[in-house]
């Protein structure tokens, strides 16, 4: 699987989805999609995150799709990610294939930092 570059068409995207079935993004032909990646399951700002992207999901327009990845195995993704209920699909990436096909890399420092940085953001997700 070679990396894609920006503009890029998607062929072919099969991963298991949290509801335990497998998305194709063949689903979602004919509609503009956003693929969104984030780091493990258990993230608060991923979770955060994918808490925002539910709310405020009535807001997009039908021909439009959002497609959450995450960097884990399916059952832990079920573990911390089923009670969002996401009207979208949200996906386990257990071997990075998607991660790295679109360039996305992934950084021990990245969180370390993120989580200093966010602080606020982190109490917020974890206790809000």
């Amino acid at each position: 699987m070679t990396q894609t570059t920006p503009g890029d068409r998607i062929d072919e995207l099969k991963l298991p989805n949290i509801d335990g079935g497998e998305f194709d993004i063949s689903s979602v032909a004919g509609k503009r999609y956003l693929l969104s990646f984030y780091r493990f399951a258990s993230c608060p700002f991923c979770n955060m995150r994918i808490h925002e992207l539910v709310k405020r999901y009535d807001e997009l327009p039908d021909n439009f799709e959002m497609i959450a990845i995450f960097d884990s195995p399916l059952d832990n993704l079920q573990r911390y990610a089923t009670d969002h209920h996401a009207p979208f699909p949200i996906l386990a990436d257990e071997t990075n294939t998607y991660y790295r096909k679109f360039g996305v890399q992934r950084s021990l420092l990245g969180v370390l930092k993120g989580g200093l940085l966010r602080m606020p953001t982190m109490m917020y997700a974890m206790f809000g």
